[in-house]
């Protein structure tokens, strides 16, 4: 299974549900990756600068991509909160 973002889908999918199509990574190399189905679609997200154009990007679980050879992304994890309003504001209904 994987996830892709809007970019990924219109590039490659078109206009359509891009829900259940089947997508193959690295055909015909020794990269290659099994096919995995589309399950969800994410909103496109910022990944350097607000200038640069945003890439197709494809999402799958590590415990599913066991590809040899296939460089895998450190265990860092970066995360970055954003607030819709004031940290410091009163939550509602207290």
């Amino acid at each position: 299974m994987a996830v892709v973002n809007e970019t990924f889908a219109r590039k490659f999918l078109g206009d359509g549900n891009p829900i259940g199509h089947t997508i193959t990574l690295f055909p015909h190399s020794p990269m290659a990756v099994p096919p995995m189905e589309i399950v969800g679609v994410v909103a496109d997200a910022v990944y350097g600068s607000l200038r640069d154009p945003v890439p197709p990007i494809w999402y799958v679980p590590l415990a599913q991509f066991d590809v040899r050879g296939f460089p895998l992304p450190s265990a860092d994890l970066s995360v970055r909160l954003v607030a819709t309003a004031s940290p410091r504001a009163t939550p509602a209904g207290t």
